[in-house]
């Protein structure tokens, strides 16, 4: 499991772990820590997506779970619980 998707899957697994490898990384460091928090939450969940873009997986299990996380981002905006555990 890559470490995008461990943080989508563990919420207490730091988000700033999936930038840890990243050129994002320092960029990141210097904004102030609310900003900061939310840009390595928005990093990993654009992780999280691509790496399920890139996967091995077969089209159709790719596409499925890229529709889970529009699920759950529909949900989200709509107020309702999270459709689908990542």
């Amino acid at each position: 499991m890559a470490v995008s998707n461990l943080v989508v899957d563990e919420p207490e697994i730091d988000a700033a772990a999936a930038t840890s490898g990243s050129s994002f990384y320092l960029a990141m460091r210097i904004l102030p820590a609310a900003q900061r928090d939310a840009m390595y939450q928005v990093y990993a969940f654009c992780r999280a997506v691509d790496d399920i873009a890139d996967s091995d997986m077969p089209r159709a299990e790719r596409a499925a779970a890229l529709e889970g996380w529009r699920a759950d981002i529909d949900a989200c905006y709509a107020g309702a619980p999270r459709a689908s555990l990542r």
